[in-house]
């Protein structure tokens, strides 16, 4: 019989090899949770960065609904919302064909009479302005006005690039908007508009880190209550770049520039803040560790809430809390995530070494993070809190025992305590790199059929099956296979053939009947991807299916040549006895 005293030894060893991962004190509530495709998807196909927020708001007006926006991987950028009552999702296409890149996502904001402003971007097309389009209606995303171009970069500087979109509309300035660009030669710049949007002022630099080399790009993560004050955590530069790269915070309020102990920096037109007047709150020279900023929020107090991550190596992603307690920063050590997420191709070094599985800030409650943690081989949901400012933490796996990893968690902004719907995030079916472009092709030697096929996913359980012919119940069905067979696509097949014109023929009377536009947004981007062109061998039957799907949706929306070689083919059909 073994002795207590090595049954304990044995336990104790369990015990730290189950939490090796773990840093600080914590205890996980439960060992079992629903996989991630368990859960109710926003979109089978859309994605997004970390660095364009909102990324999803509550709103409650007439109606309670969670707004959320994505690009998917034709480059079409959408917005969408789920209505708590009805449990409808319901979506939009703002642009078409705008970039196939995750870095495109679209940021939110209502005005104060509950009409919803999106601001977008592109990201590796050079000289492109930022993108504004606000709804007609309040509450509604049904009609849009024009979708106005904003340049809003000094025109004399070089290197006009306009990337990531981060709007806030500050009530104490008589909602003034103000909105956060990366901008030019990479430095965070912002403009504002005391107009709705209307008009802007010339863009300028907020943050200038020293030029120690060319397009040297801070990293900016930024909040604010909405009334009065902005808070900003930014980077050196890309981790890539930096062997040393620190975070600094600072906040803004009735123009002009303050530390986290209320100490003013400089007024707002005395141009950009300079790293050594701002608070270093994590000094990577110090730890010989690098960062990247995840998210920041504001505590009751007022106080400034920071998530990052740090590496000791490219493969070590060890996330970190940082709280100002009114005195001194404090930064808690919480858990190695588990290395990068990207699905690096063979034969390729990892361009994306630093792509983290992702954090985000509860901003209703900064004692709630959600986490991206790497649990038996697959990136898993988690919801971590704190009752005693990040010393120790209660984990609740949101996900386990999923078959995709599950990354860039978001905790949707103005969800308070009891809203079902807290965290959106992305599952990943394929996800090499963050766009088809010259860089998949170059550097990741990919394909179209490589690029990201990744889905949003919302932490609204799917709805139980518990009779497929309960009237009831056809429709929730009919939506769980719809998308995850949208989710999971047969890249070995071509959408043409028979096999997709036949399921594409049952997801046409899917849409007509719920008019859910997503559905008819990916049959219609197939047939654009190949020029509405069927495949070549036409006198074969399995050809015909998918030039039937298409005149339905020419049916619906019209596209000059659309059913021009699909009538040939008809033609030659009747033609040939």
């Amino acid at each position: 019989m073994k002795s207590p005293f090595f049954l304990f030894l044995l336990l104790s060893c369990l015990s730290s090899l189950a939490f090796a991962q773990s840093p600080t004190q914590a205890t996980i509530t439960a060992t079992a949770a629903p996989s991630s495709e368990a859960y109710r998807s926003f979109t089978f196909n859309g994605a997004w960065c970390w660095f364009s927020d909102p990324r999803a708001v509550y709103y409650e007006g007439a109606h309670k609904r969670t707004y959320s926006g994505w690009v998917d991987n034709f480059g079409d950028l959408h917005v969408a919302w789920y209505d708590h009552e009805t449990k409808e999702i319901h979506s939009q296409v703002l642009f078409d064909s705008l970039e196939v890149d995750d870095h495109d996502n679209p940021s939110l904001l209502f005005d104060a009479e509950g009409r919803l402003l999106v601001f977008f971007n592109r990201h590796m097309m050079g000289y492109q302005p930022l993108y504004l389009v606000k709804a007609s209606e309040p509450e509604s995303i049904d009609h849009f006005g024009e979708v106005k171009e904003l340049y809003l970069n000094d025109p004399d500087q070089p290197d006009m690039h306009h990337t990531y979109t981060n709007p806030i509309r500050l009530s104490a300035e008589a909602n003034r908007l103000y909105l956060f660009w990366r901008g030019v030669d990479g430095k965070p710049s912002y403009s504002f508009s005391d107009d709705l949007g209307e008009t802007w002022s010339k863009g300028k630099v907020f943050f200038m880190p020293e030029a120690i080399y060319r397009f040297r790009r801070p990293y900016t993560k930024i909040w604010s209550d909405g009334k009065s004050r902005i808070h900003f955590v930014v980077t050196d530069g890309h981790p890539r770049n930096e062997p040393q790269n620190s975070l600094y915070y600072f906040y803004l309020e009735n123009g002009a520039f303050f530390k986290a102990n209320g100490d003013r920096i400089k007024a707002l037109a005395d141009g950009p803040v300079q790293p050594t007047e701002a608070d270093k709150l994590y000094d990577a020279a110090t730890t010989g560790h690098k960062a990247w900023n995840w998210d920041i929020a504001a505590d009751e107090q007022g106080y400034p809430v920071i998530a990052f991550a740090k590496f000791p190596d490219d493969s070590t992603h060890v996330y970190c809390y940082a709280r100002w307690d009114g005195k001194k920063w404090r930064t808690y050590e919480l858990v190695n995530s588990g290395g990068w997420f990207p699905q690096t191709m063979e034969g390729v070094t990892e361009p994306e070494p630093n792509y983290s599985g992702g954090m985000s800030i509860d901003h209703e409650d900064p004692n709630v993070l959600y986490l991206s943690v790497k649990r038996d081989s697959v990136f898993e949901i988690e919801r971590w809190e704190t009752a005693n400012g990040g010393k120790k933490w209660t984990i609740t796996p949101v996900t386990r025992g999923s078959s995709k990893d599950n990354v860039r968690p978001f905790a949707v902004r103005g969800a308070e305590a009891g809203n079902p719907l807290q965290v959106l995030w992305m599952q990943n079916t394929v996800y090499h790199h963050f766009a088809y472009a010259s860089q998949l092709k170059d550097r990741m030697k990919g394909s179209w059929k490589d690029r990201f096929q990744t889905a949003i996913q919302m932490g609204l359980p799917n709805e139980k099956i518990t009779d497929p012919l309960d009237p009831d119940q056809i429709l929730p069905l009919m939506r769980q296979v719809a998308d995850w067979q949208l989710a999971n696509p047969r890249r070995n097949l071509d959408p043409r053939d028979w096999h997709y014109g036949a399921f594409f023929t049952g997801l046409m009377a899917f849409y007509q009947l719920t008019g859910e536009q997503r559905y008819r947004n990916e049959m219609y981007n197939q047939g654009q991807q190949y020029g509405w062109r069927p495949m070549e061998d036409i006198l074969h039957a399995d050809r015909i299916p998918i030039m039937d799907v298409w005149a339905d949706l020419y049916a619906e929306r019209p596209e000059s040549g659309m059913l021009d070689l699909s009538r040939f083919a008809m033609d030659v059909h009747l033609a040939t006895p």
